[in-house]
């Protein structure tokens, strides 16, 4: 009598143990023609005709949505814009008006949406730069998911010149609330992103504009209600000047820390000399001693000028993008620290895929960077996006990094480029559920009537697919023994072979079923 019993639990080691020990091959993204099809990029204008700049993105996967935020218009006429699509590029028409919103925050001057966040309750968060020069500030926008405005937020922050503003909290309001009568000592402030803490606070960094070599970096903490945390650095705002009176600093990014505290990303000096450094401060904004040199690690990635553009935090490690140079070749670069600032490992790289030829020199710049989960086989995969620029264009450009947790310089590598009207760069990357993730950046058109021709720029919003053209092929072989017999109530065993002959990473079990 032959049976089959006892062989389900064999089987799935076997399986298991040897799937998983199949090599990664490399990562490779691809346009995903299916989101806004034929061309696979989604453009958006708010009004007709007028200039509309993206700068973030962001993914509720939960709801199946994706954000992009920038501008509409320029100017004194430019107000922030936000857009909602679904992961096949059409609009949401469930958030605004056809998947559209319009916030002005003042009247009078220019307002631009500078970063966006998604919270666990899919309310919205939008970092604003309001004004120029003198008048340059910032400020937080609240929505609820359906893009009207979050009147809870900032409901019990004074504004300044605006009471009737709704969920909108300015960084002067919010200073002249915690500290009334005080505005003479706020400074000028640029704000360039922000971060969200599991408690809900958010941590916002950027220039502190006294304007030329003395500008500074800021950071400015605020609870989760809009108002200032007045525990944090002084009046709940810290200004350093990491590079000396003789050169300008800004923070280019913040993340918040996994054991407290905050990592803010900074630019040392111009963008034709900089460097780039990460500094940490402790829950109070004190320099924390802990990390690094003091609190401050130098990023020695290439010489300079190594321009710094993203931070991200996963898996309790630092992880940086950005453009350095070695000696006169321009590439984009990742680092990765841990979060006390130790084993800093780094590596240079240009974005061509199939659109530059490998022999022509480009310049290569990092200005986004995002982790993307591991999903049906494929791995975890860091995309960094930016741009390519040729001797005939500047284009949109990709690079996808698997096999993250080993050394840098050994991860697996795949790039692509998108050829895109204008000169921008990608602007942001955002990771969705799916084994994509979505992109954005400027897009410029030209409308001809038989009357006129108009060129303007508008968003641009597409998808990556990662490793779509690879495949499982899992070969199953019984090596030992051609045949199992095994008498009444007697378990017996079988050895088996699994080899992935695809190019894509999986693996699962093999059952039996009775007798």
């Amino acid at each position: 009598m032959r049976r089959a019993l006892g062989l389900a639990v064999v089987l799935a080691v076997a399986l298991c143990a040897t799937a998983s020990a199949d090599v990664l091959s490399d990562p490779t993204l691809t346009l995903d023609t299916y989101f806004a099809p034929p061309s696979g990029i989604a453009r958006t204008d708010f009004t007709a005709g007028a200039t509309s700049s993206p700068h973030a993105s962001a993914t509720d996967t939960s709801l199946n949505r994706i954000y992009s935020v920038g501008e509409t218009g320029s100017g004194t006429s430019g107000n922030v814009a936000i857009v909602a699509r679904h992961p096949d590029g059409t609009s949401d028409t469930s958030f605004g008006v056809n998947g559209q919103v319009v916030v002005s925050v003042s009247s009078s001057v220019e307002d631009y949406g500078i970063d966006l966040l998604v919270l666990p309750d899919h309310h919205l968060r939008i970092l604003v730069k309001t004004g120029t020069g003198s008048t340059t500030d910032g400020a937080l926008v609240g929505l609820l998911p359906d893009g009207t405005a979050d009147t809870a937020f900032g409901a019990g922050v004074n504004t300044v010149n605006s009471a009737s503003l709704n969920g909108i909290v300015t960084f002067e309001g919010a200073f002249q609330a915690a500290y009334p009568g005080q505005l003479s000592n706020l400074t000028p402030e640029t704000p360039n992103a922000f971060a969200l803490a599991p408690d809900g606070r958010l941590a916002v960094t950027g220039d502190s504009a006294h304007g030329g070599t003395d500008d500074n970096t800021f950071v400015a903490m605020f609870n989760a209600d809009g108002s200032l945390a007045t525990g944090f650095g002084t009046r709940g705002t810290l200004v350093q000047d990491r590079s000396g009176n003789a050169s300008a600093d800004q923070g280019a990014d913040i993340a918040f820390r996994p054991a407290g505290g905050i990592v803010v990303l900074v630019q040392l000096g111009p963008t034709t000399s900089a460097a780039s450094a990460l500094h940490a401060y402790t829950v109070a904004g004190a320099d924390d001693p802990s990390f690094a040199n003091g609190g401050d690690l130098a990023l020695a990635v290439g010489d300079p000028p190594t321009i710094p553009a993203a931070l991200l935090v996963y898996n309790g490690q630092l992880w940086v993008t950005g453009s350095t140079r070695t000696a006169a070749d321009t590439n984009a670069f990742i680092a990765r620290a841990g979060a006390d600032g130790s084993g800093l490992q780094s590596r240079q790289f240009d974005m061509r895929g199939q659109l530059v030829d490998p022999a022509q020199a480009v310049t290569s710049q990092g200005d986004a960077l995002v982790i993307a989960p591991a999903y049906n086989g494929t791995p975890r995969t860091l995309v960094v996006v930016g741009s390519v620029t040729s001797a005939s264009a500047t284009d949109w450009a990709a690079a996808a990094f698997n096999d993250i947790d080993g050394d840098v310089a050994a991860a697996g590598f795949g790039d692509i480029g998108i050829p895109a009207p204008g000169s921008g760069p990608l602007v942001s990357v955002a990771a969705g559920g799916d084994g994509a993730v979505s992109i954005t950046g400027p897009y410029q058109e030209t409308v001809t009537t038989p009357s006129s021709s108009i060129t303007y720029t508008r968003f641009g919003d597409a998808r990556l697919l990662i490793d779509a053209d690879k495949a499982c092929n899992l070969n199953l072989r019984v090596s030992d023994p051609l045949e199992l017999t095994v008498a009444p109530g007697v378990l017996g065993s079988v050895s088996l072979a699994v080899a992935n002959g695809g190019t894509r990473t999986c693996g699962g079990s093999i059952s039996v079923p009775g007798p």
